[in-house]
């Protein structure tokens, strides 16, 4: 009675340690968006920018993903990281990261210790995106046709010009247009755009505001 009364406090002891992570992790769960998965598979899924997710202490993160809290194991508490998806961020977004990789596109910009003693990077997004035609409201007409203001020309053929709206670009993100003499495929430049490419046949105009 006496081994088997041990075996089973090992298991009891067992059991109770393998609870820990989820309650640790519950403890450091912001709101309903952390999401507690065998860490196999936690990073699976199609994440958005801004999701986040409570995983183990020290856990190997992929690329897109940074620790924005971390509680290191005490004693028999295991501790638990706040990871934040932070790939789709807009151009010039700034994000606080306890993770020493800096994921690619992003630059640091400061760097300090918090209340904890844990030293943080402030990184910034700067990863500028060219958008193509098919991405946004896009037609083809014709020739003769004239062209609506936040509209670029952006392919002709030898009766109709493919136009596409540009006023939903963001900031710092930009698209190629055709240049051509012919008055038909003029069209004005909208404000808070400018020239950043300015080639024989074709430009590349990046939205500044």
């Amino acid at each position: 009675m006496k081994k088997l009364a041990k075996g089973l406090g090992i298991l009891v002891l067992a059991s109770s340690f393998l609870i820990v992570p989820t309650q640790v992790a519950d403890a450091g769960a912001k709101g309903k968006d952390a999401i507690v998965r065998p860490q196999k598979y936690i990073f699976e899924g199609n994440w958005r920018y801004g999701d986040t997710l409570v995983v183990a202490y020290d856990t190997f993160l992929p690329n897109g993903w940074i620790s924005i809290e971390k509680e290191p194991h005490r004693g028999t508490q295991l501790g638990y990281e706040v990871v934040k998806y932070i790939n789709g961020a807009n151009y010039g977004q700034v994000e606080r990261s306890l993770s020493f990789n800096i994921p690619p596109g992003w630059v640091e910009i400061g760097r300090g210790y918090n209340s904890k003693r844990q030293a943080y990077y402030d990184i910034r997004n700067e990863n500028k995106k060219r958008y193509q035609p098919q991405e946004l409201e896009n037609k083809w007409v014709g020739t003769s046709q004239p062209i609506p203001y936040g509209w670029v020309v952006v392919n002709i053929s030898l009766y109709e010009k493919h136009i596409v709206n540009i006023t939903s670009i963001p900031t710092e993100s930009s698209i190629e247009a055709i240049k051509h003499p012919s008055p038909s495929f003029a069209y004005e430049i909208p404000r808070g755009w400018e020239i950043t490419v300015d080639g024989e046949h074709s430009r590349i105009l990046t939205r500044k505001y």
